[in-house]
């Protein structure tokens, strides 16, 4: 068997599994049922579900802020998601393009690309 069968496989198995441990805490009182349960597809977290998870990050953060504080205040509140750096780097960039965040300079590479909330 490759083992990009094998991947895949796994993290089929793990999303199946944290499914079946929301409802059970759907069940048992620990989470509300209005929550979204974690989706996985294709072994990706969708657009969607990280946009969600970046605006929830985002209520607590500053006025202006970096990729980096994203990601960490992302990592702190859903340790067990399967968010890589790359799709919040995406996203953040997507937000932009869209106008929901402000890009008020680049930095090419140098440092930071920061961004800040829109009111």
């Amino acid at each position: 068997m490759k083992l990009i069968y094998l991947i895949s496989y796994r993290r089929e198995l793990i999303a199946d599994h944290e499914r079946k441990l929301f409802a059970i805490d759907v069940l048992l009182g620990k989470s509300s049922p209005n929550v979204e349960p974690p989706r996985l597809q294709n072994g990706k977290r969708s657009k969607g579900r990280i946009v969600n998870l970046i605006r929830e990050a985002l209520s607590s953060a500053p006025a202006q802020f970096t990729v980096d504080d994203v990601f960490s205040a992302i990592q702190a509140q859903h340790a067990s998601d399967n968010v890589r750096r790359w799709d919040v780097v995406h996203a953040l960039w997507r937000m932009g393009k869209a106008g929901e965040l402000a890009v008020p300079e680049s930095h090419k590479g140098k440092r930071p690309k920061t961004y800040e909330k829109k009111p």
